[in-house]
């Protein structure tokens, strides 16, 4: 999510870890404060800063900063832990940034139905180039039709375009 931060003084930083239970620095900081569940089952911290709601971990990166973050880039996490915000944690990437992490941590594996994999949906594109109907590719790998379409746009299981590099071990 990219969008512009509020101004913001002490009185928000100190407000803001007010809600942070802090470990080690290694560890995970836990926020504690508001939380949004937008995509199951990820939770989300949020702060309000002069009136506007603002993700605790981007607040958070941009304090460690001390600056706002880019236009166009996200504050990512290296721990997958969407309620982390140690800045130690968090880094400025893009979606691609994202989308690469999501791959070599094998996190896709959350949002994507459990009954399907890369390697499936590899097939179910190719079957469906080859004239299989999409009623019947649901059939055959037990999953609704909806999931085929979502197959067939890219919409899931759609890493091909992400290159991992050799040196990195994936889950798959």
């Amino acid at each position: 999510m990219c969008y512009e931060m509020p101004p913001y003084e002490q009185k928000d930083i100190d407000r803001f870890w007010s809600y942070v239970i802090k470990g080690d620095e290694d560890e995970c900081w836990w926020w504690q404060g508001s939380i949004k569940y937008e995509h199951v089952p990820d939770a989300r911290g949020w702060i309000c800063i002069e009136k506007k709601q603002i993700q605790a971990h981007r607040f958070s990166l941009a304090i460690s900063l001390g600056r706002h973050i880019a236009t166009g880039l996200s504050a990512l996490h290296e721990c997958d832990n969407p309620l982390c915000v140690n800045p130690k944690h968090l880094y400025e990437g893009n979606q691609t940034d994202n989308m690469r992490d999501k791959v070599i941590r094998a996190r896709f594996a959350k949002t994507c139905p459990r009954k399907l994999n890369l390697e499936k949906a590899r097939e179910i594109r190719k079957k469906h180039k080859d004239g299989v109907k999409v009623p019947e590719l649901a059939k055959e790998y037990d999953v609704r039709i909806a999931t085929i379409y979502h197959v067939l746009q890219g919409r899931i299981w759609n890493t091909d375009c992400i290159v991992v590099p050799e040196n990195v071990i994936t889950h798959e």
